[in-house]
């Protein structure tokens, strides 16, 4: 055994106590630093040091998002409701036509290509309408939108891409993919703003939505009208 280390006013110290000591300080400082295994108990020694579980972060950005999105999709609810029922009567109803095409050939079973000629020409004419819709708002005195360059240029934009889809209406399937890319540019450039063209987002909120609404009603039926022609067989008037 050490001997023992004893000085004037001190109990005597062994090399063993001293280990001990040793050892007791260290037992005790991994469990001052060491969060509990509890839930509890780790996410109060997190608070405690400030920091956050991902459990409590993940709260915190849900508590976040829903302050955030919440009201922001009740903003625009209220603005949907706002729009104009000859607009949303007259918007559907220009749509129909679109949608008649792809259901028509799901319920016979059947691709008809003299049906995807007549949705093609229908969408150019659309596509040429809504490049219009643009030129227009810049005519009235006060308006947001001034004839700039980038106003009319993006104007006339969707029209062109209709005339070259329609010069395509021989190779249908090419022709509506043409059309649908041209309703995607006109949909941006209605609703986002673009520094460098002098773009203005084109309307109030209602009529954005109603653009959102039937532009994806046209984009899935001429997406639909193409899967029609991969999977149903083809029957021309010849054939009829």
């Amino acid at each position: 055994m050490a001997p023992p280390l004893q000085s004037a006013g001190l109990p005597c110290i062994t090399l063993q106590s001293l280990h001990c000591c040793k050892g007791a300080q260290e037992l005790w400082e991994a469990q001052c630093l060491r969060p509990s295994l509890h839930p509890q108990g780790s996410s109060k020694w997190n608070t405690r040091l400030g920091l956050h579980t991902s459990s409590q972060l993940q709260k915190r950005k849900r508590e976040v998002k829903e302050s955030v999105f919440i009201p922001t999709l009740q903003r625009h609810w209220q603005e949907i409701k706002k729009t104009p029922k000859p607009a949303l009567f007259f918007g559907v109803l220009g749509a129909v036509p679109f949608a008649l095409v792809p259901t028509t050939m799901c319920y016979m079973n059947t691709y008809y290509p003299d049906m995807a000629t007549i949705q093609v020409l229908y969408g150019g004419c659309i596509l040429s309408f809504l490049g219009g819709v643009r030129w227009g708002y810049t005519l009235p005195d006060g308006s947001p939108l001034q004839p700039t360059v980038g106003q009319l240029l993006t104007s006339i934009v969707p029209p062109y891409i209709a005339f070259v889809s329609l010069l395509m209406f021989h190779n249908v399937q090419a022709a509506i993919y043409g059309l649908g890319g041209g309703f995607i540019v006109s949909l941006l450039v209605d609703l986002f703003q673009t520094k460098q063209l002098e773009l203005i987002a084109l309307g109030p909120l209602w009529y954005k939505w109603l653009r959102v609404l039937l532009t994806v009603i046209v984009l899935g039926s001429l997406l639909g009208t193409i899967k029609c022609a991969k999977r149903y067989p083809k029957k021309t008037k010849e054939d009829l």
